[in-house]
């Protein structure tokens, strides 16, 4: 490559069907190119097509390369976030499964300490005055249904 003459190679705008792109063109490569749009184009194509095959202003090339690099640089932290967050939702759920299996553990746990404070409160109901009797002999306090504050002795 380095034996070419690149004197003669000249930056040209070519639009393709997905608009225009830089190509790099020999005074022989451009004429071939213009011989080949006259005759393959259709004819109402061809003065747009010779209108837009132009030399391209070099003098932003360094600014375009320069602007790519950060393109490029962005895009690859890009594709790392994006993997980060595959990997963050593949952990929120599983996290969500745990949870869910926990929160299930919790609702029937819940459910038997319902059932228990429920037979309790059945025992306690029938057997009340038994254990009113017992807790007046035993303690000594004023302790009732009436009275349930066994910090409040005081009142009459």
């Amino acid at each position: 490559m380095s034996d070419y003459d690149w004197s003669n190679v000249t930056a040209a705008w070519h639009h393709w069907h997905h608009g225009p792109c830089l190509s790099l063109e020999t005074p022989e490569s451009a004429a071939k190119r213009i011989r080949g749009i006259n005759a393959f184009k259709p004819e109402a194509e061809r003065p747009e097509r010779l209108l837009r095959f132009k030399p391209a202003d070099v003098s932003s090339i360094p600014v375009l390369v320069k602007a790519y690099a950060a393109r490029v640089k962005a895009d690859a932290a890009l594709v790392k976030a994006y993997a980060a967050r595959v990997k963050a939702d593949a952990a929120l759920v599983k996290a969500y499964a745990a949870r869910a299996k926990a929160e299930a553990a919790w609702v029937k746990a819940h459910a038997a300490w319902t059932k228990a404070e429920a037979a309790l409160a059945k025992v306690a109901n029938a057997n009340l005055p038994a254990i009113v009797v017992l807790h007046a002999q035993q303690c000594g306090c004023r302790w009732s249904p009436e009275h349930p504050s066994i910090f409040d002795q005081d009142h009459e």
